[in-house]
């Protein structure tokens, strides 16, 4: 009986560490999708106000 006591707490021990490391890994995943969101909208607002001034030059150019 001990025996297996023993076991069963040492199952839900690696259970719980697992469970653990599946938190942690969901949590690292949505910081890192949400850090390359942040970073995919900076590079199309970026890319927003180059062809804004491309325009404005091209038409001072024509203008």
């Amino acid at each position: 009986m001990d025996l297996a006591i023993v076991e069963l707490r040492e199952y839900l021990e690696h259970e719980r560490n697992a469970r653990y490391a599946l938190t942690d890994s969901l949590r690292d995943h949505r910081k890192n999708r949400e850090t390359e969101r942040a970073k995919n909208l900076v590079d199309y607002e970026v890319t927003q106000l180059q062809d804004e001034h491309d325009v404005r030059s091209i038409v001072a150019e024509l203008g």
